[in-house]
Formats: structure tokens, sequence, C-alpha cells
């Protein structure tokens, strides 16, 4: 029998065959259910159990150890989830999380398991809904599980702590008894697609979901080359398709949005869609003659309701995008975010009241608020065009503070008005100078050492380092969450860059070249100044990681404590050096 089920409770005290803890890479005790699993076993025992592993481990990795005090269970499997706060793309890492605690579960002839909301805690980080997130990998890497192994037998327990974590855990499609109608929230408020349509094309009723909350909805633009897949002609035919599922769209769901780019000529986004369900792997849907370079879609794919064309002639072609904040060449899938994902919402708003018209614009027309697009409505005879021009946001022409409080004169009218996002008589979008922070911004270092535990080292040592680095006013630091971020700014440059962390309960610290070499592109910096940087940081480094070129790295490098404490006079002239080559 292979079944998944959501409990509310501990994960610790279901009657189970393994218990999963949310380990850390050095499977040191912690807090939260580490901390509840290492005190039911016995602090001392687990400990001794775990340092027989070569640590750290990596995200993603699990293993195994004996259950000693908890009577409940006959193992303890310690799955190493990724920190969200430091990697935010690493939802595959989440899933590898799931994925091998289960295949460790089998190795050891296991049949059951409870799992904790892995990664939803202080891992999490800025993901917008951390439960559901590990809730939907655990789902995906249970049914990965059951079809690598489809006569294994297992029975899988998602144990949410407390009543809020269980409500929005149990809206997964797998802990949903009901089958459920995909809504997608057109303009008309219906569904795009119909039950029987669902049937006619055999979408599993399980990855199907409804209300999706839009809050926690990607939305995803993907290129489409004519020259391989004629797709104009297979939506005459086609309402819902199928669609190869490239490695960037791993982390997709269903309910996402997808806007259709078909590049090279017209090269423009013409179609929008919803997901309807995910890594599939069977091709349900035949689309073989409309495919010009094989046999058609690859395997894993997901299904798209393609539900709106547009006729927006001119206004999402590339060079559109681009203006409004794309920043992909658009080779591959892409998440629509920001200004680009506003600017794309607004087309829908123009298209909807398009379609909705017969094609003529409404005589009110529709409200902006503050995105910087201005729609112009030309009207002559027999035809209706719309002009979507950007607004560039322009520094005002004089700012002064008065009674009524900071006066703004218009840099393209001159009309002056109090201050606001845009000039109510000519509609400009102002550009203002961001302040710099004074620091610290958040808390204070005296606050920072009380509230952190290091294993193995004193907070104290560490945030004296930091003050030493803070005395020149050019640097500042940050408290977020648990760790400590030191700040760097460069000669002349209102904006700062994170160039270290001091983590708060990993007993190390971290940079990011990748964030450095964004400072320097975006501020026409030195670029050499990131190659120095990384040379001056490798005698900090271990051997591993000497070799890992950082041009591509979009991670961090590792440098433990013991290093910065016995090196610190050195870390500290690599970070004046580094001021130095950004200003040079």
């Amino acid at each position: 029998m292979q079944t998944i089920e959501l409990r509310k409770g501990s994960c610790a005290d279901q009657e189970v065959d393994v218990v999963v803890n949310a380990a850390n890479r050095h499977l040191a005790e912690g807090t939260g259910i580490c901390g509840a699993i290492f005190k039911k076993a016995g602090s001392r025992e687990m400990t001794a159990a775990c340092r027989k592993y070569s640590l750290p481990l990596k995200d993603g990795e699990a293993v195994i150890t004996p259950a000693f005090g908890i009577s409940n269970a006959k193992a303890v499997i310690h799955a190493v989830g990724p920190n969200f706060n430091y990697n935010p793309g690493a939802f595959n890492l989440l899933f590898d999380a799931y994925y091998n605690s289960m295949l460790v579960m089998k190795e050891n002839g296991y049949h059951s398991i409870s799992f904790p909301l892995i990664s939803s805690g202080v891992f999490a980080g800025n993901m917008p809904d951390p439960v559901g997130e590990s809730t939907s990998q655990c789902c995906s890497a249970y049914d990965k599980f059951i079809k690598d192994y489809p006569d294994y037998d297992i029975n899988v327990y998602l144990c949410a702590f407390s009543s809020k974590e269980y409500d929005i855990a149990k809206k997964h499609p797998f802990f949903s008894p009901e089958e459920r109608l995909p809504v997608f929230w057109d303009a008309d408020g219906a569904g795009v697609v119909s039950v029987s349509e669902l049937k006619t094309y055999r979408v599993p009723s399980k990855t199907i979901q409804s209300p999706i909350d839009k809050s926690l909805q990607k939305e995803w633009i993907i290129p489409c080359n004519l020259d391989y897949y004629d797709l104009p002609n297979a939506l005459k035919k086609l309402k819902i398709i199928d669609w190869s599922q490239p490695r960037q769209m791993k982390n997709a769901h269903v309910g996402d949005m997808v806007y259709i780019y078909l590049s090279k000529k017209p090269g423009e986004i013409r179609y929008k869609g919803a997901i309807l369900a995910v890594g599939k792997t069977e091709n349900i849907i035949d689309d073989s003659t409309f495919s010009k370079g094989g046999s058609g879609t690859e395997i894993p794919c997901f299904t798209i309701a393609v539900f709106r064309e547009y006729t927006l002639e001119g206004k999402l072609k590339y060079s559109n995008l681009k203006e409004t904040g794309l920043k992909s060449v658009l080779q591959g899938p892409t998440i629509a975010k920001g200004s680009l994902a506003e600017y794309l919402h607004k087309c829908d708003e123009l298209q909807h009241e398009l379609d909705k018209n017969g094609g003529k614009i409404p005589d009110v027309c529709l409200p902006l608020s503050d995105f910087p697009i201005e729609i112009n409505e030309i009207k002559s005879t027999g035809e209706v065009t719309i002009e979507i021009d950007i607004n560039t946001a322009l520094k005002p022409k004089k700012s002064e503070q008065t009674e009524k409080g900071v006066m703004i004169t218009c840099p393209k009218c001159g009309y002056v008005f109090s201050m606001a996002p845009r000039c109510p008589e000519c509609g400009q979008l102002i550009q203002y100078k961001k302040e710099r922070w004074n620091k610290p911004k958040l808390g204070s270092l005296e606050a920072w050492e009380s509230s952190v535990n290091i294993i193995g080292a004193d907070p104290k040592d560490v945030a004296d380092i930091v003050r030493e680095i803070v005395k020149d006013d050019s640097f500042s630091y940050h408290i977020g969450s648990k760790d400590l971020n030191l700040h760097l700014y460069a000669e002349g440059i209102d904006a700062s860059v994170k160039i270290f962390m001091f983590f708060g309960k990993e007993r190390c610290g971290a940079f990011q070249p990748s964030a450095l070499i964004n400072y320097i592109n975006e501020n026409g910096l030195k670029k050499s100044a990131a190659d120095w940087y990384m040379e001056a940081m490798k005698p900090l480094l271990s051997d591993s990681q000497k070799n890992i070129p950082y041009n591509n790295l979009k991670g961090y490098y590792f440098v433990d404590y013991d290093t910065l404490f016995a090196r610190k006079d050195e870390l500290i002239q690599i970070f004046q050096g580094l001021k130095k080559e950004l200003s040079e």
C-alpha cells in the first residue's frame, strides 16, 4: 500500500518506523522540531551518533541514526533542508530533502515515515507561503517515489504542528477529497476550462486545485520558436496543450500563469494561459502534426489551458518588455515580476476591454494608479488604436521644504505640487533620491550578541570584528533574522552592496560574488574589483572552494569562524582594499 496523509501535531510523536528531523548541515542540536527530537531521543546519544558522519552535509542530503529514546519510532532520518534566507531559489533542494529521506527509509527496510514541514520555519527566508511550498515539495517527492518504486509499500505522514499550518497544508490537492475545478480569474471571473474538457484530456484531478491563491501564483514568460512548432495553428484545433517542462520550470505549480512569447517573427507575446498539470510523464495530447522539428512534446511536460490571444500590436514586443523590466534574453523560461508583471497586467486589462467591446476602447480610461504607463486614445474614422508609452521617471526640477511639507517642481511642465509619485498636472513620473540608512538600521550589535547562539563560537567575537570595520563610515551593518550582514558604500554611490554575512547559527560566514558583480554593473564601477576581491579572499577558503570559478556562481563561498578569528586583521584589510578598488 502507498499512502500520504496530512496530520496535525508533531512528527516526533507519530507511531512510525522513521521520524524525520529538519536538520542543519552540521547535524547539531537546534531549535524547533530539531531540538525536540534531540531532547526526546537523548541529546548526548543523538549528538554522538550524528558526529559519525562526515560533516557538514549538503542541502538536500539525508542520513539515518537510531531513535534512541523515541519509543514510538525505530530510527531518525536527518534531512537537511535548504536555507532560503541565503538560497531563495532552492526549491529543488527542498524536494531532494524529502525524496532522499524516502530513499534512505527504503534502503533500511522501513515503510512508514513522518515528516515535519521542512524549511518552513527559520529557514523559510522571504517565501510568501513556506508551508504551502514545503507541502507541495513533499507531495511531489512522494509522487516521484511511488512512480520510481511502484511495488514498495510506503506510508507518509506530513505533520503540521499548528492549526494555522494545518489549514494551509490541507489546501494541497493531495489532501483535498473532492475533484476541483480550476479557476484562473479570467476577466469575467469565470473558469477557463470545464470539467468535461478536463476529463476529455484526462488531466489528473489531483493536480487541479481551486480556488488558487493569486498571491502565490508565478507568472512565466516562455518562448516558442515558430520554426519548430506551429503554435497558432495548433491553437485553432486544441484548447489545451502539452508543453515540454524545462529545468528552469522545475518549481512551476498548478495555477501559474504563462505568457507565450513567439520568438523571431513576430517577436512578441501573443498568448496567455494557465498551468493545469505539472511534471507529467505521459504526453496525452497529440500535437505532432504541428511540430516541425521532431515527434512532438518531450517528457516531462506540463499542461497549459490557453485562454487569451493578444491583439495589442506593438505593445508586447521584446523592446517593450525590456523597457519595463525584462532582464532575460528569452532563450528560455523566465519569471515576470515587479514592473514587468505590472505592465503585463495592464496589457491584460486593455485586451479584456477590447475583447468585451468588440475591439473598441471603452469610454472611461482604465485606472493606472502609479504605474508609469500612459494610455492615449486616438479615435479616427473606422479605426481605434491604443498607444502605450513608457513614462520614464525624471528627477524633480526643484525640491523644497515648506510649511505644507515637501513641495516638488515638475521637471516636465514646471507645476509645483506636494510630494507624490506623479505630477498631478501632466502625469510625469518623479524619481526621488534614495536615502542612505543611518547605521545601525535594524537592531544593535549588543542585541544581536544576546539573541544568537553560535555553537562553538562567541557571538561577541564576531560583533567585535564588525565594530572595528564600521568605524569607517563607508561600511554599515544590517541585522536580518539571526545573521549579521556587512554592507559597503562605494564612493559617490547611494546604494550599498552586501559584501559579507556573519551567520548567527552556523559556525561560519559567507560572501556572494554575484551580488558584487551586479552592484558593479549597475553602478558603472571598475569590473576588475570583483577579480581583486575573489583573489584576496581565496586564502581564507577551504581547498575545495578555491577551485570553484566565481563568475557563474549564484551561491556563496563559506569561511569558518576559526579562520576569521585567526585572520581578523587580514579580513579587515581585504574589506578596506575592496573599498579602494571600487572607488578608483
